[in-house]
């Protein structure tokens, strides 16, 4: 399976520091130009982690032409959504596509982009994708991993499937 992912669901995993388990599930993990772009203005605790995914398993793929009704879907959304939902239109196979903007999950699916379906992925230990939430339990005691949230459950809107 490849995932095709937008900015924020690697963002999000990155800032809970589980990117590493998007290459123990997937093939190949790609983003398109524009999520490159942004993922190199990021700051911040995860931005290292994030550089260190982009020279190990993330790979930034270059968009193929797109036909005019994928086009005109798209012409809503900003530029990331765009590219994002591009490069995952190229491909027949399914994916698991992480996109965390409610109008672009709406159009991919307008669109037939064939999108990896489970109801949940048990992605580690006390992390889990359920739908369009990334569910992570804190251990007791390892909230300040966390950013210092002490609540033992955490929903961050990270993709959707």
């Amino acid at each position: 399976m490849k995932i095709v992912s937008n900015t924020g669901p690697l963002i999000g995993l990155a800032k809970i520091d589980c990117l590493s388990i998007l290459k123990m599930i997937a093939s190949e993990v790609l983003i398109p130009p524009m999520v490159h772009r942004e993922l190199l203005g990021k700051i911040g605790v995860e931005s290292e982690r994030i550089d260190k995914a982009l020279n190990d398993f993330i790979s930034v793929t270059d968009l193929k032409p797109m036909d005019s009704t994928i086009k005109e879907a798209l012409a809503d959304l900003d530029e990331g959504e765009r590219q994002v939902i591009g490069l995952a239109s190229a491909f027949s196979e399914d994916i698991l596509l992480l996109l965390d903007d409610r109008a672009g999950r709406l159009v991919a699916e307008k669109l037939n982009i064939p999108i990896y379906h489970r109801s949940y992925i048990q992605l580690c230990e006390g992390v889990t994708l359920y739908g369009e939430s990334l569910e992570v339990k804190v251990p007791f005691g390892g909230a300040s991993k966390y950013e210092g949230r002490s609540e033992s459950e955490h929903l961050l809107e990270a993709s959707s499937l």
